[in-house]
């Protein structure tokens, strides 16, 4: 386990552990920039000093618990297991976002946790130092399990699986994320959803990593085309997403930017998207889908895709015009004829889990759409869901459906904005989101 010595710093009713650096210090100054524009969410924030002696590294510990101190009376499961999957999760975040694992702080009296909730925050030190962040992750659970003091009335049957989720072969952090998940589901324990956050604002997005964007003009075509001259309609879903291709190295999301899709979809398409997928020469592909009676407006008709599903996958979308919510259900209005709509069938609300190898088909897509365009067709759209539609038809492209309960909030009418607006009150009202959610 990684040793470091904090200088303890009292100013007023504030706490401070401060690192000194010295002239030898090889501190990584580029990281550090980035984490004083990017706030982490399981991070302290870093406060760069210097005075005439030395320069510092300081973190403010005002009113926080160390998980040494929570976990030195009796310990529950919800509170052992939390804890431990709060700090997983945290490391598994930062080595997604290129910190190294070896700068975090692994230690119990220097990581502070949330007595209530278990959130977990750690002491990130940009420094370079020699710890094998696997084993130094494993010494320190074991650590925290093995001199524990456990409730007598609780089935402590999970610290001996701990032990082995630890011990296996080919141990990852991501890998253990999952397991111990399961362990606490099985268990019946609260399982918050794990989403990066820019600070504390609580908004479910990357953390404040700069994203470059993409060319989606309307002359950005690949080499050979030719924008007509009096088109002025945007080339469509397809083309906007091409637009990122040189940036996506990873398996990616595709969301419409103005929808609400609730937490458990995003949960859902992340997990499958971290799946080892077979190598069978199809693409596989994934869709979130919604339940219809979820995605319905109180003012007025919908369009929805309705999806057709064998085993789990996508075999077809029916567009389907004018849905209406009725009280006991939905039905389609389309030429004086009603048809009556199951609102639990599923429609794709364009949220889609894609990978870096369907850009490059998505590339050659576009390519033969243009080289179809009729002169003088100055509408025509090259759209996401068609293209993925003809590659399900043709076999190469198996799309699975991801389930999801939650509640699609948009706004097709201007009256909607009334009824979104209040949903979101009740979703911070209800804890899900912050007060200072815009902040």
């Amino acid at each position: 386990m990684r040793k470091v010595n904090f200088k303890v710093r009292n100013i007023g009713s504030e706490k401070y552990l401060s690192y000194v650096l010295d002239d030898e210090t090889d501190l990584d100054e580029e990281l550090l920039d980035y984490l004083d524009d990017n706030k982490i969410a399981e991070l302290i924030d870093i406060i760069y000093e210097e005075d005439d002696e030395n320069d510092y590294l300081t973190y403010n510990i005002t009113d926080r618990t160390t998980v040494g101190a929570l976990l030195s009376g009796t310990v529950h499961a919800e509170m052992m297991l939390g804890i431990i999957r709060g700090v997983a999760s945290g490391i598994m975040n930062m080595r997604d976002l290129g910190i190294p694992v070896s700068y975090v702080i692994l230690n119990k009296d220097f990581t502070y946790v949330n007595p209530v909730t278990f959130d977990v925050k750690m002491i990130c030190i940009p420094v370079g130092s020699d710890v094998a962040a696997n084993a130094e992750f494993k010494a320190f659970v074991k650590g925290l399990i093995l001199n524990a003091t456990y409730a007598d009335d609780e089935d402590c049957n999970y610290v001996a699986k701990l032990i082995n989720m630890l011990n296996v072969e080919k141990f990852t952090i991501r890998g253990f994320v999952s397991q111990i998940t399961e362990l606490m589901e099985a268990a019946g324990l609260q399982v918050e959803e794990e989403f990066m956050d820019v600070g504390d604002s609580g908004v479910e997005v990357s953390q404040g990593v700069d994203i470059p964007q993409g060319d989606t003009s309307l002359d950005d075509l690949p080499e050979g085309f030719e924008k007509p001259a009096d088109r002025t309609k945007p080339w469509g879903t397809g083309q906007a997403v091409l637009a990122a291709k040189a940036v996506l190295n990873e398996p990616f999301m595709v969301i419409n930017a103005d929808d609400y899709y609730g937490k458990e979809a995003y949960v859902k398409v992340h997990d499958y998207l971290i799946q080892e997928q077979p190598d069978d020469g199809i693409l596989h592909i994934c869709m979130a889908g919604f339940r219809l009676g979820n995605t319905l407006s109180d003012n007025g008709s919908v369009t929805r895709g309705v999806c057709h599903i064998e085993e789990g996958a996508l075999t077809g979308v029916t567009e389907t015009h004018n849905i209406f919510k009725t009280a006991d259900g939905a039905e389609a209005r389309n030429d004086d004829k009603v048809e009556k709509l199951d609102v639990k069938s599923l429609v794709s609300m364009n949220m889609w889990g894609l990978t870096p190898v369907f850009m490059d088909t998505l590339e050659k897509g576009f390519v033969d759409f243009l080289s179809e365009i009729k002169e003088g067709d100055i509408k025509k759209e090259y759209l996401l869901p068609e293209m993925i539609d003809c590659l399900i038809k043709e076999g190469k492209a198996k799309v699975d459906v991801l389930e999801t309960k939650d509640t699609w909030f948009g706004v097709t009418y201007q009256e909607d904005k009334a009824a979104v607006t209040e949903a979101f009150a009740n979703l911070v009202k209800s804890g899900v989101y912050p007060s200072n959610l815009y902040k």
